[in-house]
């Protein structure tokens, strides 16, 4: 940047009859030649994803608290029926067992019906909803964020969890968060299969394919990201 900025004020002085005009031409034409400049950098700009650094895996990493703020009388039970599913993610839903918290807010219809799937399927141990600072997963080079949906215990692994619009799988955003979770996956597995622990799993479940008369056990086994 600052090599092109030399050149710059070098090739407008040289154009110039009179150097002392120098600061008056760039304050006139700032904008035009930053733009100039803004648009050799871009012709020349490559941008690579240099490989993932390896997490530091830890054998503990506590469970963080979520804080939720509910409308008058919007707290319920997890297995109500909401039929304007668009209050569900104003509302907070109790009485969860198997979960790693007593609480939840939901985003969507799929999310809630995905919560009880996980109450209800005996082949499910634990599960959590993740607060934001939970993990720490970054894709678009590791500029962004990833907030995976869930975290469920089986007797034989761990899965990470999205649930997704079935038309957006194919995209862009979700096959660059895809990558990024089974990378994560990936390292998790190495650290806790050397420490006598279970492989972590990802899966990518379409929305239209959860429902309350869904098993854990299909899902899993159907749409397990590779």
């Amino acid at each position: 940047m600052l090599k092109l900025t030399n050149q710059a004020i070098d090739a407008i002085t040289a154009n110039l009859g009179d150097a002392s005009k120098l600061m008056l031409v760039i304050r006139q034409y700032r904008k035009i030649i930053a733009g100039n400049i803004y648009d050799q950098l871009k012709a020349h700009l490559k941008i690579s994803s240099p490989a993932w650094q390896k997490p530091k895996v830890l054998p503990f990493v506590k469970i963080e608290d979520w804080n939720f703020s509910a409308l008058k009388d919007g707290r319920c039970h997890y297995k109500d029926i909401i039929t304007q599913t668009s209050l569900i993610p104003k509302l907070v839903f109790t009485s969860f067992e198997k979960a790693c918290h007593f609480e939840y807010k939901f985003d969507s219809k799929t999310e809630k019906e995905f919560a009880y799937i996980l109450e209800n399927d005996t082949t499910v141990l634990k599960w959590l909803r993740p607060a934001p600072n939970q993990f720490r997963i970054y894709w678009a080079s590791n500029s962004r964020r990833y907030y995976p949906d869930f975290i469920v215990e089986t007797y034989e692994n761990i899965y990470l969890i999205e649930t997704k619009a079935a038309n957006e799988l194919e995209s862009r955003e979700v096959q660059e968060k895809t990558a990024a979770a089974l990378r994560y996956c990936a390292y998790a597995t190495a650290f806790t299969t050397a420490n006598n622990g279970k492989a972590w799993k990802y899966l990518l479940i379409p929305h239209d394919q959860v429902t309350t008369t869904s098993s854990f056990e299909f899902l899993s086994g159907r749409y397990k990201a590779q």
